[in-house]
């Protein structure tokens, strides 16, 4: 009597895809864009990315005005020198993603 001994090899496979940040979106943490002079905001740039975006550029009215690794820029005494157009541009290492804008007023001092 012959016997075969069948052996089976179990592969896991890990698909690991990897892609620049995509939906991005810029928004306020109080959702309101007119803030009354010396008040506080806190605008969050948000994307869908693998790897995670790891620096947001952020503009005000086309201007670089400064980069963050958390997606995050803080208005902590807002003038009417901060109000305008604001865009923010996540970056992970596979490359740049698309704009989210948000026009924020400033109203009083």
């Amino acid at each position: 009597m012959l016997q075969i001994e069948h052996k089976f090899i179990n592969f896991l496979i890990f698909i690991l895809l990897a892609d620049k940040p995509s939906l991005t979106k810029l928004e306020l943490d109080n959702d309101n864009p007119v803030i009354v002079g010396n008040g506080r905001v806190l605008l969050i740039c948000k994307s869908d990315a693998n790897p995670p975006a790891n620096n947001h550029s952020f503009f005000l009215n086309g201007n670089y005005i400064g980069g963050s690794e958390s997606g995050e820029l803080l208005i902590s005494q807002a003038k009417r020198s901060n109000q305008g157009l604001y865009r923010c541009q996540p970056i992970n290492k596979i490359g740049s993603g698309g704009t989210s804008e948000v026009y924020l007023t400033v109203v009083g001092k």
